[in-house]
């Protein structure tokens, strides 16, 4: 088996002929032993956007597309592999229920893109997930970026300034 220190340099190649167990324990290697690289800039170092490269995305692509279907059990042990579904994924093979309870695993995501994170945004908001305080704002983590401006500016201010108080949401 491959050393923990080399599951983040694999080629796309390299995870082709994987089965869907071992697809799924390589997810969970790459999630626990590679870190994010987060780009600064600015004069006060704020943290712009966690990004991957095209190689990495398109291993996460790879090991995605070894599912016919994603539970939320799944969706939790993909971890950060999981930015490597598809809006077809995403609006295919994960149900409106398992959306809803894959929330915490996925708001946890980094660098999903604007169709992703839109995808899941809207199918959450089409199965009758309601924003109504800041709890269920937070909740959203990282996809919080896949919100319209139309549905952020319909929210109750104190739904936002409840949400912003809370260090899930901050993060």
């Amino acid at each position: 088996s491959l050393p923990d220190k080399f599951v983040c340099y694999l080629s796309p190649s390299a995870v082709s002929n994987l089965s869907r167990d071992e697809a799924l324990s390589l997810a969970h290697r790459i999630t626990k032993n590679c870190p994010l690289k987060v780009t600064h800039r600015g004069i006060n170092g704020e943290r712009a956007p966690s990004f991957q490269t095209t190689e990495e995305l398109q291993v996460a692509s790879s090991l995605v597309s070894k599912f016919e279907r994603f539970t939320p059990a799944i969706l939790r042990e993909l971890g950060q592999v999981a930015v490597g579904l598809s809006v077809s994924d995403i609006e295919n093979k994960i149900s409106d229920e398992d959306l809803e309870a894959s929330l915490p695993a996925l708001g946890e995501v980094r660098g999903w893109n604007s169709d992703q994170s839109s995808a899941i945004i809207n199918k959450l908001l089409r199965s009758g997930y309601q924003i109504s305080d800041g709890q269920s704002l937070a909740k959203l983590g990282s996809l919080v970026a896949g919100l319209s401006s139309s549905t952020l500016r319909s929210l109750p201010p104190e739904v936002i300034l409840e949400a912003i108080k809370l260090p899930e949401f901050v993060q």
